[in-house]
């Protein structure tokens, strides 16, 4: 019995210790709340949802390519779906994009998705997604179809029609006829887009180029 309380004793000044010095698994402890600048966007989650969203969102900043689209992931089915945090995903699956062609694959499938979704999270990247000269056929093909979901005010169409151009010399034909359709497309929003701004000397410019 001595030994046991002794044991115990021990056990709970160290328990305590751990507490005091912030490393103790104390279930009182509130868990981290956002800064006051911080939009509280989550706060009508469960604590632990709200949690494990917070506690997973610096892993963004990973290395590991794997970690960043799982974190990616993690926030595109189960968390907030608001701008600011669809931008921190845009900006961490751009920085992984330029990895090895297998990666890259995955990272611009990824990217299509959440494009379609919130193409304001990449417009700032639109450059990226140019077609590079040692791009393999699959990857110009998903940069096209995420040219065409960013073109969506004037200044990025007239940049994405511009590109658009060059494509069409390409030695590729499976490559060139997409590129085709895509301008088509293109062409077509930039007809709503610039009715909607009351701009239709403008489109017919765009179109001219095209």
């Amino acid at each position: 019995e001595e030994l046991y309380i002794a044991e115990s004793g021990a056990s709970n000044s160290l328990s305590a210790a751990l507490r005091q010095t912030g490393f103790g698994g104390d279930t009182t402890q509130t868990p981290p709340q956002p800064s006051q600048n911080e939009d509280n966007e989550d706060d009508h989650l469960d604590e632990d949802h709200r949690l494990l969203l917070r506690s997973s969102f610096p892993l963004l900043k990973s290395r590991n390519a794997g970690v960043v689209l799982a974190v990616c992931s993690l926030h595109y089915y189960c968390g907030v779906a608001s701008i600011k945090v669809r931008a921190a995903l845009g900006k961490a699956l751009v920085r992984i994009h330029r990895d090895r062609r297998e990666i890259q694959y995955v990272v611009l499938t990824s990217i299509r998705t959440l494009a379609r979704e919130c193409p304001s999270a990449f417009t700032p990247f639109l450059h990226d997604f140019f077609v590079k000269g040692m791009d393999p056929s699959f990857t110009r093909l998903i940069k096209l179809e995420i040219l065409t979901a960013l073109a969506l005010d004037p200044k990025s169409i007239e940049a994405v029609l511009k590109e658009l151009r060059t494509y069409i010399r390409h030695e590729d034909k499976s490559f060139i006829c997409a590129s085709i359709r895509a301008v088509g497309k293109v062409v077509e929003l930039a007809r709503i887009v610039h009715d909607r701004h009351g701009q239709n000397d403008g489109t017919e410019k765009i179109q001219r180029k095209a």
